[in-house]
Protein backbone atom coordinates (compact mmCIF):
# COMPACT_ATOMS: atom_id res chain seq x y z
CA UNK A 1 0.00 0.00 0.00
CA UNK A 2 2.77 2.44 0.75
CA UNK A 3 4.97 1.73 -2.42
CA UNK A 4 1.44 2.25 -4.28
CA UNK A 5 1.29 5.71 -2.68
CA UNK A 6 5.06 6.28 -2.84
CA UNK A 7 4.74 5.61 -6.80
CA UNK A 8 1.57 7.40 -7.35
CA UNK A 9 3.52 10.31 -6.40
CA UNK A 10 6.53 9.97 -7.85
CA UNK A 11 4.65 9.81 -11.13
CA UNK A 12 2.27 12.94 -9.83
CA UNK A 13 5.47 14.74 -9.24
CA UNK A 14 7.29 13.42 -12.51
CA UNK A 15 4.22 14.81 -14.41
CA UNK A 16 4.38 18.05 -12.59
CA UNK A 17 7.81 18.61 -13.42
CA UNK A 18 7.11 17.64 -17.34
CA UNK A 19 4.61 20.14 -17.63
CA UNK A 20 6.49 23.01 -15.61
CA UNK A 21 9.30 22.19 -18.13
CA UNK A 22 7.29 22.39 -21.39
CA UNK A 23 5.23 25.29 -19.94
CA UNK A 24 9.12 26.58 -19.70
CA UNK A 25 10.45 25.93 -22.99
CA UNK A 26 7.41 27.46 -24.65
CA UNK A 27 7.49 30.42 -23.03
CA UNK A 28 11.38 30.71 -23.95
CA UNK A 29 10.77 30.32 -27.28
CA UNK A 30 7.18 33.07 -27.64
CA UNK A 31 9.81 35.05 -25.80
CA UNK A 32 12.40 34.49 -28.42
CA UNK A 33 9.66 34.52 -31.47
CA UNK A 34 8.45 38.13 -30.51
CA UNK A 35 11.92 39.35 -29.57
CA UNK A 36 13.08 38.31 -33.70
CA UNK A 37 10.06 39.81 -34.97
CA UNK A 38 10.42 43.27 -32.85
CA UNK A 39 14.01 43.68 -34.20
CA UNK A 40 12.93 42.77 -37.41
CA UNK A 41 10.14 45.55 -37.67
CA UNK A 42 12.85 47.72 -36.38
CA UNK A 43 15.30 46.82 -38.85
CA UNK A 44 12.36 47.41 -41.55
CA UNK A 45 11.70 50.82 -40.27
CA UNK A 46 15.24 51.94 -40.51
CA UNK A 47 15.95 50.74 -43.80
CA UNK A 48 12.66 52.49 -44.86
CA UNK A 49 14.01 55.30 -43.15
CA UNK A 50 17.25 55.45 -44.85
CA UNK A 51 15.72 55.26 -48.33
CA UNK A 52 13.01 57.64 -47.61
CA UNK A 53 16.02 60.28 -46.69
CA UNK A 54 17.93 59.02 -49.67
CA UNK A 55 15.07 60.09 -51.83
CA UNK A 56 14.88 63.07 -50.23
CA UNK A 57 18.33 64.31 -50.80
CA UNK A 58 18.54 62.99 -54.32
CA UNK A 59 15.01 65.18 -54.83
CA UNK A 60 16.81 67.96 -53.03
CA UNK A 61 19.95 67.86 -55.22
CA UNK A 62 18.34 67.54 -58.56
CA UNK A 63 16.06 70.74 -57.59
CA UNK A 64 18.95 72.43 -56.61
CA UNK A 65 21.14 71.12 -59.53
CA UNK A 66 17.74 72.54 -61.87
CA UNK A 67 17.50 75.70 -60.13
CA UNK A 68 21.49 76.53 -60.19
CA UNK A 69 21.53 75.63 -63.93
CA UNK A 70 18.33 77.85 -64.93
CA UNK A 71 19.90 81.02 -63.16
CA UNK A 72 23.23 80.22 -65.27
CA UNK A 73 21.04 80.03 -68.33
CA UNK A 74 19.07 83.29 -67.87
CA UNK A 75 22.46 85.41 -66.93
CA UNK A 76 23.98 83.77 -69.65
CA UNK A 77 20.82 84.66 -71.98
CA UNK A 78 20.73 88.14 -70.63
CA UNK A 79 24.29 88.56 -71.37
CA UNK A 80 24.73 87.15 -74.76
CA UNK A 81 21.77 88.23 -76.33
CA UNK A 82 21.22 91.44 -74.48
CA UNK A 83 24.55 92.22 -74.62
CA UNK A 84 23.75 94.98 -77.23
CA UNK A 85 21.76 96.82 -75.42
CA UNK A 86 22.99 97.14 -71.96
CA UNK A 87 26.81 96.68 -70.59
CA UNK A 88 25.71 94.98 -67.20
CA UNK A 89 22.50 94.22 -64.84
CA UNK A 90 21.29 96.38 -62.53
CA UNK A 91 20.10 94.97 -59.43
CA UNK A 92 16.37 95.49 -60.33
CA UNK A 93 16.97 92.97 -63.10
CA UNK A 94 18.87 90.50 -60.66
CA UNK A 95 15.87 90.61 -58.56
CA UNK A 96 13.53 90.51 -60.99
CA UNK A 97 15.18 86.92 -62.87
CA UNK A 98 15.20 85.70 -59.22
CA UNK A 99 12.32 86.40 -58.40
CA UNK A 100 10.33 85.87 -61.41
Amino acid sequence: MIATILIITIVIIVIIIAIAVVIIIISITIILIIAIVVVVIIIIIVITLIIIVTIGIIIVAIVTIIVVVSIIIIFLFIFVFDNARARYISADTCACIVGG
